[in-house]
């Protein structure tokens, strides 16, 4: 399963820049991209996400489609995230399949308690780690929750929401499986960013 995932956001990664920031993506040591776009129209976000899934095909990336398992399904993603709000995660099962990777989010305490009893999700994603993104966020994990978290289950789990390449290797510490990051990767040097935080998974990969 993925350990480094990139994922595209509506303000972060606009439609504008979208191909300049995929095109370093591609070439680096990520192995997983997110598509998420809230905003887009549903013909806008199959196209992009066809699109996407040869690119991931041909560059060996696994695809993840946010909250929309009917394009998870129609393009043949390798599978799909989903929140509490969303589809949920037994019928989304059902339309993916048992070989899909499915991830679901868990954004406090009570949602991961209800979220780890799920048979056959294959991570959780833990959310936020910190409230780097959103100054008003109050809820949010750090690393006492996500060592709770790993503690709580064997269920793989990804970090991501305010994340720095900074707090990387103290969140793999935990025995956390993978982060997800968007700001982070893109600020300065994005080729770099992107090598450093492969280099931290790299090393507990040895381990």
């Amino acid at each position: 399963m993925f350990k480094f995932c990139f994922v595209t956001d509506d303000k972060l990664t606009p439609l504008s820049k979208l191909d300049n920031y995929l095109k370093i993506i591609f070439e680096s040591k990520v192995d997983c991209i997110q598509l998420r776009f809230k905003n887009l129209k549903t013909i806008d976000l199959y196209n992009l996400g066809k699109d996407l899934k040869k690119d991931c095909v041909k560059f060996k990336k696994t695809l993840i489609v946010n909250d929309r398992v009917d394009i998870a399904k129609s393009i043949n993603a390798h599978g799909a995230h989903v929140g509490m709000d969303d589809l949920p995660y037994n019928q989304a099962r059902k339309i993916l399949g048992r070989k899909s990777i499915i991830g679901v989010s868990a954004s406090n305490k009570n949602e991961f308690i209800k979220v780890k009893k799920l048979k056959g999700v294959d991570y959780i994603g833990v959310s936020a780690f910190s409230s780097n993104t959103k100054k008003e966020m109050k809820n949010y994990f750090g690393l006492s929750g996500l060592k709770i978290c790993a503690k709580a289950t064997k269920i793989p789990l990804i970090a991501i929401g305010g994340i720095n390449i900074s707090d990387v290797n103290s969140i793999l510490k935990l025995k956390i499986h993978g982060v997800a990051m968007i700001s982070s990767l893109l600020k300065g040097n994005i080729k770099k960013n992107c090598m450093d935080v492969s280099k931290i998974i790299s090393s507990y990969e040895k381990i």
